[in-house]
């Protein structure tokens, strides 16, 4: 069954490829020439985590240049960084989602991956990929706690977006309104690139303050700053960090609380140790320095040692 499935995959994939348009080309040469100007990390007098990140920033901006970038996800590096494929956890995910009472109304549409990057399939659910499954929970269980309509929020921002996923599923989910991602250049070429290949519109600084909808994507924290200080304070805003906010240095934190702390709603996810720093100890800290009427802390039951943390301050969606 398995093999059937996979030389099923490759004969779609393949038809795909051949039917390709102008406009992939024009995507793909335009991510090359983006990424071709980012500089590779220097990583001399790095160790640890922090080398072998680096070399995986790396290693992905050369198979950018060298490789295919529309089979981006089946590549091994992305696979390992950034794209659940098998784990364990996901068939109760998977359950819990199929037994939710938006399933039907919301989810089920959502749970279909698209071809863009050929990711790897999830074999108990061709229809869909681990990496959307893994997505997917997470709004589900927040939405479960605070009983959000994502379709009426103005404003998302995703703190380290990956290659995408988050900001299509929830496009997926009838979200249309502003959606900010902040991460590293090299992840912000390929989520413009994912992005645009599904047909989300994104824009550039001056169209996203003039335009209703869209998505911007960022990696310079300065221009981040400048975008939030003409954002109204009053909108409905959700901040996504998802195992990223919980993954970067205390000190780089502290500057994003100012920006953070103005949002009605928050969905992170944490594990309890990032090389020295304890994040129970933090995320109790952060739930003193930005209040909301309510906070929703808890260790998710099938990963061992990783919380969710979700806020709200009620306000009416």
């Amino acid at each position: 069954m398995k093999f059937f499935l996979k030389k099923m995959y490759q004969i779609l994939y393949t038809s795909r490829l051949s039917k390709a348009s102008t406009n992939d080309f024009y995507l793909t040469d335009e991510l090359r020439l983006e990424v071709s100007k980012i500089s590779p990390i220097e990583t001399l007098y790095m160790k640890g985590a922090e080398l072998e990140w680096s070399n995986n920033v790396n290693n992905i901006r050369t198979s950018i240049i060298n490789q295919n970038p529309r089979e981006f996800l089946s590549w091994d590096v992305i696979k390992y960084t950034m794209f659940v494929v098998r784990a364990s956890y996901l068939a109760k995910e998977l359950e819990a989602i199929k037994k939710s009472i938006d399933y039907e109304n919301i989810w089920k549409n959502a749970l279909i991956e698209d071809q863009v990057g050929r990711p790897v399939l999830y074999w108990k659910y061709p229809k869909s990929s681990g990496n959307l499954i893994h997505h997917l929970y997470h709004l589900l269980k927040f939405k479960e706690y605070i009983g959000i309509d994502y379709k009426n929020l103005d404003i998302i921002f995703e703190f380290g977006g990956g290659y995408g996923s988050m900001c299509r599923l929830l496009h997926n989910c009838g979200f249309n309104k502003k959606y900010i991602i902040f991460d590293l250049p090299v992840f912000s070429a390929i989520q413009k690139f994912y992005l645009k290949s599904l047909g989300i519109k994104v824009l550039n600084p001056s169209e996203y303050l003039s335009s209703e909808t869209g998505v911007i994507c960022l990696s310079d924290f300065e221009e981040l700053t400048k975008l939030f200080e003409k954002i109204p304070e009053k909108k409905s805003k959700l901040f996504i960090g998802t195992w990223s906010f919980s993954e970067t240095p205390i000190e780089f934190r502290k500057s994003f609380l100012p920006i953070i702390g103005t949002f009605n709603f928050h969905l992170i996810a944490y594990q309890k140790n990032f090389n020295e720093v304890n994040n129970n100890e933090y995320f109790n800290k952060f739930e003193s320095e930005i209040k909301k009427s309510n906070w929703y802390n808890y260790e998710i039951d099938h990963l061992v040692n990783n919380y969710y943390l979700f806020g709200t301050d009620n306000s009416q969606l």
